[in-house]
């Protein structure tokens, strides 16, 4: 597009359809395929997000399924396209490591299992000591 171009598209959330669109300037080239790309990283995203497999595998997946039909595969994002939001996702998942280890706090979710067993046996954070286990 042409810097300070106007043009835009809104969609909804899941970006599967197009609420409305905004006038793009003279001699600005639109790119056609710019919501198709955007579908793709939405799908990238969702799946970075909840799937635990590691990302360059889930990557590896969509290409795969893409590939099947030549006009899918021509247009398919690249890894370099993908790996920073799929890797920037996938961290938003889980929460920042704490500066020292003094300042680790274990919320009752992470020291019990789903059936609500404690998993957490012992914490002596000045021995720098963590202990779980079950009784299973």
């Amino acid at each position: 597009g042409t810097r300070g171009c106007p043009g835009k598209l809104y969609t909804n959330i899941d970006a599967t359809k197009v609420i409305r669109t905004g006038e793009h300037a003279e001699g600005c080239r639109v790119d056609a395929h710019a919501f198709y790309h955007q579908q793709q990283l939405n799908e990238v995203k969702r799946l970075a997000a909840g799937d635990p497999r590691p990302v360059l595998e889930i990557y590896d997946e969509l290409a795969s399924n893409a590939s099947t039909s030549a006009e899918a595969a021509a247009h398919f994002l690249t890894w370099e396209q993908t790996r920073n939001t799929m890797y920037y996702t996938r961290s938003k998942r889980y929460p920042r490591l704490p500066a020292r280890r003094q300042d680790l706090r274990l919320t009752g979710e992470q020291t019990t299992t789903k059936s609500g067993a404690q998993f957490l046996m012992q914490h002596s954070p000045t021995n720098d000591i963590l202990i779980f286990a079950t009784e299973d």
